[in-house]
């Protein structure tokens, strides 16, 4: 069922339905288990309780192309919401790391001796430590980079780089995948729009697309015959 939720979210159908299942559901498996907590499963519950009642079946949903949803934008705030919960996950992450533990770099020994990365695990402190600061600060920092215009590329080129190295010295799951994906939130609202109308013209030269758009045609035509 939750896998089912999930797909039909995404594709944007029966979306006010199917975005509270997702969200019952996610929150019912979450809380079966303490020992299964984790913060990335902690910020996906998060961000479904969002989506039940957020707007997110515009422009390209099924809804949308259906005829079930006559609206295709969204109010600003609604974005800025998101944009606030990935800013708090980033800050708040920081805030956390400015202990003595961390900064210290033992937790990342630990970690890179159990990801099997022997050189940083054996680099003793003086790296692991350099590491640490430099992560501290990139979670203090990367939201306000994010919101200012100027600073978004260099700051999502540096999230990419960051949730890469995440990927493979301390595989912690799926968050980085996850950060990585709602990084493009604070980006400008139409730039799916700009992406989607710099491809138009090449997907209309599919031979897929020009089947479709042929029988569109005739069907035009034979209507308008009858």
């Amino acid at each position: 069922l939750l896998a089912g939720a999930a797909a039909a979210v995404f594709i944007g159908w029966r979306t006010r339905v199917w975005s509270v299942i997702l969200c019952a559901t996610t929150v019912y498996w979450f809380l079966l288990d303490p020992l299964m907590y984790s913060d990335d499963f902690y910020l996906i519950t998060l961000m479904t309780v969002l989506l039940a009642w957020l707007p997110v079946n515009r422009w390209m949903s099924a809804d949308r192309r259906l005829g079930r949803e006559p609206r295709e934008t969204v109010f600003g705030w609604q974005v800025w919401l998101i944009k606030a919960q990935i800013f708090l996950v980033y800050f708040f992450s920081g805030i956390a790391m400015l202990n003595g533990d961390w900064l210290s770099g033992a937790p990342l020994v630990e970690r890179f001796a159990t990801s099997n990365v022997a050189l940083l695990a054996e680099s003793g402190t003086q790296i692991t430590v350099v590491i640490a600061w430099l992560i501290a600060l990139f979670n203090l920092g990367v939201g306000f980079l994010l919101i200012w215009n100027r600073s978004r590329p260099f700051a999502l080129v540096a999230m990419t780089l960051f949730h890469a190295l995440d990927l493979l010295w301390l595989k912690i799951g799926v968050a980085p995948w996850l950060m990585w994906a709602f990084s493009f939130t604070f980006c400008a609202p139409n730039w799916p729009r700009r992406i989607f109308n710099w491809l138009e013209p090449a997907l209309h030269k599919l031979p897929a697309a020009t089947a479709v758009g042929t029988r569109s045609e005739e069907r035009r035509v034979g209507k308008e015959c009858r």
